[in-house]
Order: structure tokens, then C-alpha cells, then sequence
């Protein structure tokens, strides 16, 4: 299974790590992003985002995979955070397949990120709800 860790504020940290140290289920929501940019000769570029909303813990994680990673399975969550960073608290985590949003970005794919991670900050920050963005891609060149 694929383990994402992340790391997180203290109280985000602390919250996770009481609701499942009582046995409080909590539920996850998740969702996938497309960003495609259009490149020379009419192809298009596309950058998968999965974004996971855990609706008690008040946290909703966004992450930029690396090519090949796939996104059809459950997957882990694992949190740390500066109190405790070695000890990771986990949630399992899927996503809805049917729930695909698509975005075109008129810049590369990194600035597409960049205003999706910013637009899903704001979306969720109004909501209350911590956002962390997560662009695990590793180095890459922009084209």
C-alpha cells in the first residue's frame, strides 16, 4: 500500500492522533484533479492531483504524484509534526474514481499546481479546514 507521510501543524497532529487513539472513526473523502496543459501539436501535458478531505479531523491534504504512481488504490496517510516527528499517526485513504475535476492551465504544469493548490487553500480555508499541499514530483524540467 502506498504510505504518503505529512507532515502538520501540532493541533492538526494532535487532533488526528486523539480521534483514532479513541476509536473515532475518521472519514476521508477523496477526489482527483487533472491539469492539463496544452503543449506543440495539440497534445496535452497532465498532472494528476489527489486531494483527501478528513472531515472530522478538519484537514484536507493535497498531493502532486510522480508519473506511474497509481491512484486507484487505497492508500495511507501518515501525519507527523514538529511534537512528535517520529511518531507518525495514519489514516487509510481512497478516492472516488468517478469524482475527476478537470482543469486546463493556460501556464506550465507547475504553475497550474501552484494556482490549484492556492484556490483549494482558499476554498477550504473559508470552510474553516486546514489545506496541505504536497508536490512530490521531485525535480523536473519545464518545458
Amino acid at each position: 500500500m502506498l504510505k504518503i507521510v505529512c507532515w502538520v501543524n501540532s493541533e492538526d497532529y494532535w487532533r488526528i492522533s486523539e480521534l483514532i487513539d479513541v476509536g473515532n472513526p475518521i472519514s476521508s473523502y477523496g477526489y482527483v484533479i487533472e491539469i492539463a496543459e496544452e503543449i506543440k501539436g495539440g497534445k496535452k501535458d497532465l498532472l494528476k492531483v489527489a486531494v483527501v478531505e478528513l472531515k472530522e479531523a478538519l484537514v484536507t491534504v493535497g498531493v502532486a504524484l510522480p508519473e506511474g504512481i497509481p491512484l486507484n488504490e487505497d492508500f495511507e496517510l501518515a501525519f507527523i509534526s514538529q511534537d512528535r516527528p517520529t511518531r507518525e499517526v495514519s489514516v487509510v485513504c481512497g478516492l472516488h474514481p468517478e469524482d475527476v475535476r478537470k482543469i486546463t492551465s493556460s501556464a506550465n504544469l507547475s504553475q497550474g499546481l501552484e494556482d490549484v493548490f492556492t484556490q483549494l487553500e482558499v476554498a477550504y480555508t473559508n470552510k474553516d479546514i486546514m489545506f496541505y499541499p504536497y508536490d512530490l514530483r521531485g525535480e523536473r524540467e519545464e518545458k
